[in-house]
């Protein structure tokens, strides 16, 4: 709690920036942000017709406004840029970078163990050199690993 907080005995609404380092999609909108308080009609499509397009990567840099548990949440799709941004949390997901660099499909087995070890994995480090606690990375192994190779 801030000085006027306790002053007045009531607590200001924190806000909170996440960067999210994927393209938008509506639904993958759902997938990260599911619970958040916003109204429907403030979150962006092109149009009706791609609101369900999975494979329609929007490419700009997105910002919606949310409320969570009684805080003010700016949301940031920005796929590979604004990494260098210290005021908000980032967050990664593996399964989803697959999927939208057409390494795998939406269904089944998700890994491209040489992309995980290699590029992924090294400019993930890099990043979190700057942001330290502020980078969330999700990593969900669906279908197990293969059994020739282990992740390092």
């Amino acid at each position: 709690m801030d000085f006027l907080s306790k002053q007045i005995g009531v607590k200001i609404m924190e806000k909170f920036k996440i960067y999210i380092h994927h393209h938008y999609t509506y639904e993958l909108f759902w997938y990260f942000c599911h619970g958040v308080d916003i109204d429907p009609n403030d979150i962006f499509l092109y149009n009706q017709e791609n609101r369900f397009n999975k494979n329609v990567n929007i490419e700009e840099i997105i910002r919606l406004n949310a409320v969570y548990k009684n805080n003010e949440i700016e949301i940031i799709f920005c796929y590979d840029e604004l990494w260098e941004k210290l005021d908000g949390y980032h967050l990664f997901d593996y399964s989803i970078s697959c999927l939208q660099l057409g390494y795998t499909f939406d269904r089944g087995y998700n890994h491209n163990l040489e992309w995980l070890d290699g590029e992924n994995i090294d400019n993930l480090n890099n990043h979190s050199k700057n942001l330290g606690h502020r980078l969330g990375y999700m990593f969900i192994d669906w279908e197990g690993s293969d059994s020739y190779r282990e992740k390092n």
